[in-house]
């Protein structure tokens, strides 16, 4: 059985059961001890990153919107699973708000088909980097509290929210508010009808969620490298080296041929 294992099996997606649904799927899931050693890591981090704060229930007077867990498979850019992930989100449905992600899903993919277009034209690098818990780099601006989540509940507690969390429908906001201001502080300003595309005369930058990639030429490597430096000083990067997977779009690419 895959949940007895110590390291993932070398699976295909088409291969995989149904991710759970809810937190007490996990005793019964096959890869439910997975799943469970990706929830304390998720929870863990969050606590490290001062995402939360402890507080007694009776000294809250407004609703306490609960949390849930989101269970998600991530695979190569074969299709072949690598991770077993859990997110921790705000049930953002109980929560009214005015604000709307008008960046399109499908408006970013037409802008990083023309980047990609560009970039083999003009043969530039292509670095791809993952914001790791996005939205928790930003700070609430409002007071919210939140129960604990299913599997750490503490009695009589409840968490108020530090950080700006996934679920909540202000936290795209909250997120490209912060990263659009360290990137005007980088050098690099908006390009107009493209929200989430900044450039300078060196690199271009092109983000969507906590998705990045960052287009340059070869003789800027050394602009690349600074911008590299003061950027992962400012937020907590994975750092996935030359782009291959974005938007769901594999890129596949021969440098020599000029062709992706």
């Amino acid at each position: 059985m895959a949940g007895t294992t110590t390291y993932l099996p070398k699976i295909h997606i088409k291969d995989l059961p149904s991710p759970p649904s809810r937190d007490k799927d996990l005793a019964t899931h096959p890869y439910g001890r997975f799943f469970k050693n990706s929830q304390k890591e998720e929870y863990n981090t969050l606590w490290e990153k001062g995402t939360f704060e402890s507080v007694p229930i009776s000294i809250v007077t407004q609703f306490i919107i609960p949390l849930m867990w989101v269970f998600t498979y991530k695979v190569d850019e074969d299709g072949y699973l690598t991770k077993c992930k859990s997110r921790l989100v705000v049930r953002g449905d109980l929560q009214v708000s005015q604000y709307k992600d008008t960046y399109a899903a499908t408006l970013a993919a037409r802008v990083f088909r023309a980047l990609m277009a560009i970039a083999t034209y003009f043969d530039l690098d292509i670095e791809q980097f993952d914001a790791i818990n996005a939205f928790c780099n930003a700070y609430n601006d409002k007071l919210v509290y939140v129960r604990y989540p299913d599997g750490f509940q503490v009695s009589g507690f409840c968490l108020k929210l530090i950080r700006a969390l996934y679920g909540q429908p202000r936290s795209p906001l909250l997120w490209y508010n912060l990263i659009v201001k360290k990137l005007r502080k980088l050098g690099l300003n908006p390009v107009p009808d493209c929200p989430c595309l900044f450039t300078n005369n060196k690199l271009v930058v092109f983000f969507y969620v906590d998705d990045i990639a960052v287009l340059s030429h070869p003789s800027n490597r050394v602009v690349f490298e600074q911008f590299r430096t003061e950027f992962l000083k400012a937020f907590k990067m994975r750092e996935l080296g030359e782009l291959k997977w974005f938007l769901g779009i594999r890129v596949v690419r021969d440098r020599k041929a000029r062709k992706l």
